[in-house]
């Protein structure tokens, strides 16, 4: 059985096709874990609705806690031998869970995940590879596809894993984008992760959506993800280490950029106190430059000289942004 979690928030515009097209799939025997994180619109009662004609619906509801909360409630209830994760406002190819389930059972894999459909005004751009390539990795490469931001990227609802090897990993929750926080651990645990090029889900845009939101401060909550990540690697995967310090620096340069751009001074100020201790902490010696193309580390080398000055004149020549 497949246990599918969808946590919900002021969803109605949109719970209904997502809903639609998870009891629709292929593939049958699926538990629909349903939770409603405190909604105040119609999201509740729709759910009602779709769990009174389909018994493989559970529904669930808390008080308003954040979507993270809401999946480790789903997480702890669910019963399958493997887990998906749906947002709310996205929607499922007809054969999502059966393609997924195909490849993680033949490549023996804890990990599966597909390519998706990126939509936007009800336009379907495909993201990321085409075709109908599948990919195996063990875990060094399935952490350096993650690092990088290629495949294995830390969205987690792409993908289709094994109970047991996300079941001790909890979201970590009170962030505004809590999947940074948890996929690079999955992929740790994991031995092997297959993807599949075929597109099978849909990632809707709309303006209410946390990544359509104005850039924020919250946003840096990215960096202290990286940075944990960084330590992570550290520990466990040396090969990578230069590869994910030489990210985190770009990360850097690339939120105090955007800070620059759409910020006001106080908040640039500490969004600058906040990213200079990131690269206190994490970079006494600046190795990694060894490992990378010489414009880049003419970026570095200006950065270490005067950061958000080099972070404004990328600004002034679109680089990095």
């Amino acid at each position: 059985m497949v246990s599918i979690i969808v946590p919900i928030y002021q969803a109605e515009n949109f719970i209904d096709k997502c809903i639609s097209s998870i009891i629709r799939q292929s593939y049958t025997n699926l538990e629909i874990i349903l939770v409603d994180d405190g909604s105040t619109d119609n999201s509740l009662s729709i759910c009602k609705s779709y769990a009174d004609q389909d018994n493989r619906i559970i529904l669930m509801h808390t008080d308003n806690c954040g979507g993270a909360h809401a999946r480790n409630v789903g997480l702890k209830h669910a019963k399958g031998d493997y887990i998906a994760f749906v947002d709310a406002d996205d929607y499922l190819e007809q054969g999502f869970i059966k393609v997924l389930l195909h490849y993680i059972e033949k490549y023996n894999a804890d990990i599966a995940e597909c390519g998706y459909y990126y939509v936007e005004k009800g336009e379907k751009s495909a993201v990321g590879v085409q075709g109908a390539e599948v990919l195996e990795f063990d875990t060094l490469h399935a952490m350096k596809e993650h690092v990088a931001d290629r495949m294995c990227k830390q969205i987690v609802w792409n993908k289709l894993y094994k109970r047991d090897l996300i079941s001790d990993i909890p979201f970590v929750e009170g962030k505004i984008i809590d999947d940074e926080f948890w996929t690079y651990r999955v992929i740790g645990k994991s031995k092997k992760i297959i993807h599949i090029c075929q597109p099978l889900y849909n990632y809707v845009q709309h303006e209410s959506s946390v990544m359509h939101k104005k850039y924020n401060l919250k946003r840096l909550e990215a960096l202290e993800a990286q940075q944990l990540r960084l330590k992570y690697i550290q520990n466990n995967y040396t090969e990578l280490k230069d590869y994910a310090e030489y990210m985190l620096y770009f990360a850097c340069m690339y939120h105090m950029q955007m800070c620059l751009k759409y910020l006001d001074s106080n908040s640039c100020n500490k969004a600058f106190q906040t990213i200079s201790q990131i690269i206190s902490q994490e970079y006494k010696k600046f190795t990694f430059v060894k490992t990378i193309s010489p414009i880049q580390k003419f970026w570095v080398m200006a950065a270490r000289i005067n950061f958000k000055l080099t972070c404004k004149i990328r600004n002034l020549l679109k680089i990095g942004i």
